[in-house]
């Protein structure tokens, strides 16, 4: 079984901050700081600006997923503002014929 290490923010929710796959790789002690669970699930599919954070619950030894919005950095930024443009060049260019979707996030 996986054993979870975490930073508890209440008595049934803590952060995961690391999942060991192989515990008979640990010692007893080292386990004995985390928590081993039956299974990890696998994290949700993300829209683009969007993240993934694992989360758990110490007390009945459940593991999920939830997602957050994440800033963009500044190369994603001028990438989305230079794809906006490039856009309106080629729907420019099509003389306004067909309907072009823009990029959504």
């Amino acid at each position: 079984m996986p054993v979870i290490f975490y930073e508890k923010e209440t008595e049934e929710r803590a952060r995961v901050m690391l999942v060991h796959s192989m515990p008979e790789q640990l010692s007893a002690k080292r386990i004995a700081e985390g928590i081993e669970i039956e299974t990890v699930p696998d994290p949700p599919e993300v829209a683009f600006d969007e993240v993934a954070l694992p989360y758990c619950n110490p007390v009945d030894k459940t593991m999920w997923w939830e997602v957050t919005k994440r800033e963009l950095t500044p190369q994603e930024k001028r990438l989305l503002g230079r794809i906006g443009s490039l856009e309106q060049r080629v729907g420019k260019l099509e003389g306004g014929r067909g309907e072009r979707q823009p990029l959504s996030l």
